[in-house]
Parts: structure tokens; C-alpha cells; sequence
């Protein structure tokens, strides 16, 4: 993720401010480097509630008018986001068929550790990756009201598999038995176009955002 904040441009010269960083580079320019804000990776990647500028767009419109003006625009590029997860990856299983055993398991040891993890039912790896190439924010120096857009791209894939596969690949074919081996797998992508739009009432501490969505599947 790269995200430049610019100190208070105007509208005006932000063409020709693009222009001279492609040129020149940025005269009072900042790079961070994560996911997403701050807060959010003080919580383990999760998306906190208290971001702000364009991590505010995908999780509360209505911190884009929270706190001092810092920066009226804020621009953010190519942040990439990939997580995995899933009750497949039981590592301690993992450890007691391939890694800590000092010796050869017998086949009912390995047949006990595959009920063991597996059961009856299938296990599941699931991955998410978030592609987000452009995300803007602008608030002006009045600080009453803020907006921003963002695009992103969201793969998101599950697949499930039973004990079969690994069974025959640890016990192998001999003796003859059934061994049924059943998994799926699916996935979807999805773009989308975000708007958000940040009110601060004067009369009440308080900060109302609206983020709506066009959303295309691939």
C-alpha cells in the first residue's frame, strides 16, 4: 500500500499538482506502509472503527469528519490486502503425521490422527484478496463535511476437502479397502465503486457518514 497525503491543496492545483510529483516528486509528501490504518493493524489486520482518511471509506464514512483537519486530500494507491484461513491448517496435526514423529507411524496411528482432525466431514481453507488501485479522500479547511471514492477488487475463494485424499496418500491402497475422497471448491470477484460522504453537526458532538456501493461481479 502506498497512500501520499498532501498538506492542504486546493481543488484547483491538484491537476497540476499530480503533474509536477510525476515530474519532479512530491515536495511535502508521506508514504506509509501496511494494509490499512494504524488502528487497524494494532488489531491484528482487522478494520478498525476509529480510521480515518481513506481506510475511513470501507469501514465508518463518518470519521471523515473526525478530529482537527490534518490534511484536506488524502490519496491512496494500490493497496493489497491477502488472508488465509480455515480449520485445514491445524498445524498440530500437521506436526504429529510429518514433523515431530522421531519414528514411522503405524497405520492405526495414522488412521486414528486423520479421524482425529477430519471426522466424518470435510476441512476448509479459505483465502480473501483485496486489491484497492486508487482510494481518495477530500475535506476542506472548514472541516464540516468530507467525501471520498474508492475502487477495489475482492477475490474470495473457499475449498473443502475430506480425509480420502490424505488417507490414501499415508496408508496407501494396500490392504484393499474404499477409500471415497469428496472436495469442492469455489469463488467469486467482485468490483466495486465506493462513494462516502461525512456531515459534522454543530450543534451536537457527533459525525454522520453514508458510504454507498456499485458492486459488479466477475
Amino acid at each position: 500500500m502506498r497512500s501520499m497525503i498532501f498538506s492542504r491543496p486546493s481543488l484547483s492545483v491538484f491537476l497540476l499538482a499530480l503533474v509536477w510529483i510525476g515530474l519532479a516528486g512530491p515536495m511535502d509528501a508521506h508514504a506509509q506502509s501496511g494494509l490499512r490504518s494504524v488502528e487497524a493493524v494494532e488489531t491484528g489486520g482487522g478494520t478498525s472503527a476509529l480510521s480515518t482518511g481513506p481506510a475511513a471509506l470501507y469501514s465508518n464514512p463518518a470519521n471523515l469528519t473526525v478530529g482537527p483537519v490534518e490534511h484536506n486530500l488524502e490519496i491512496q494507491l494500490f493497496r493489497i490486502g491477502a488472508y488465509a484461513g480455515g480449520n485445514l491448517y491445524q498445524f498440530n496435526h500437521y506436526n504429529n503425521l510429518f514433523v515431530d514423529n522421531s519414528t514411522a507411524l503405524s497405520n492405526e496411528e495414522e488412521k486414528a490422527l486423520l479421524n482425529d482432525w477430519f471426522g466424518d466431514s470435510k476441512r476448509r481453507a479459505n483465502t480473501y484478496v483485496s486489491v484497492t488501485p486508487l482510494a481518495l479522500t477530500y475535506r476542506p479547511d472548514s472541516g464540516k463535511w468530507g467525501m471520498g471514492l474508492g475502487i477495489r477488487s475482492r477475490t474470495i475463494q473457499t475449498a473443502g476437502i475430506n480425509k480420502g485424499l490424505l488417507d490414501l496418500l499415508l496408508r496407501g491402497t494396500s490392504p484393499a479397502r474404499d477409500i471415497p475422497i469428496n472436495a469442492d471448491s469455489r469463488a467469486y470477484s467482485t468490483v466495486d465503486i465506493k462513494g462516502a460522504f461525512s456531515y459534522r453537526l454543530s450543534s451536537l458532538p457527533l459525525s454522520i457518514g453514508v458510504s454507498p456501493s456499485v458492486i459488479f461481479g466477475l
